[in-house]
């Protein structure tokens, strides 16, 4: 049977890799992934011309490098 680990944001690695050992088999870090984005979007409004099309790509690169990471972290790169 699957196990989920819910609210993973922020479990440090050696928890996530000893976690993967122990059987969880997926990780929820959407709070990770909304942070990166709206962080992303606070940068970007800090410059001196935003335009909405630009806010939107940084904040999606920004989601993207936390979901490539954690990917890398849980060891799924490569699995599908």
């Amino acid at each position: 049977m699957p196990l989920v680990l819910h609210g993973a944001s922020g479990l440090g690695e050696t928890l996530v890799r000893r976690s993967i050992k122990l059987g969880i088999c997926k990780f929820n870090v959407n709070t990770e992934v909304h942070e990166a984005y709206l962080d992303a979007l606070r940068e970007g409004l800090g410059l001196p011309r935003s335009d909405l099309l630009d806010l939107m790509a940084r904040a999606i690169d920004a989601m993207k490098n936390v979901v490539s990471a954690k990917l890398r972290l849980f060891g799924s790169v490569d699995r599908a």
